[in-house]
């Protein structure tokens, strides 16, 4: 099994963050095993929350979760 934080590692790399952009993983959840031979898809979007990641392989969900402002009263420019 890959762990997960080799997998939060990937979608954090994917990332642009803004500069001096504070952050903090509010929340996330792994619901299947990711294993070194497969692929699998990290999407993310944003709004004004933050920014929320799912890892897929195909149809099957692995991973999902979301980023935020270190301050929770500030808003994510999207």
């Amino acid at each position: 099994m890959v762990p997960g934080v080799v997998v939060l590692d990937h979608v954090l790399a994917q990332l642009a963050w803004p500069m001096g952009a504070p952050r903090r993983l509010a929340w996330v959840k792994f619901t299947r095993a990711l294993l070194p031979e497969q692929a699998a898809t990290a999407t993310i979007s944003q709004d004004a929350a933050g920014w929320r990641f799912t890892v897929a392989r195909g149809e099957d969900v692995l991973v999902q979760g979301m980023l935020a402002p270190l301050d929770p009263d500030r808003r994510v420019e999207a």
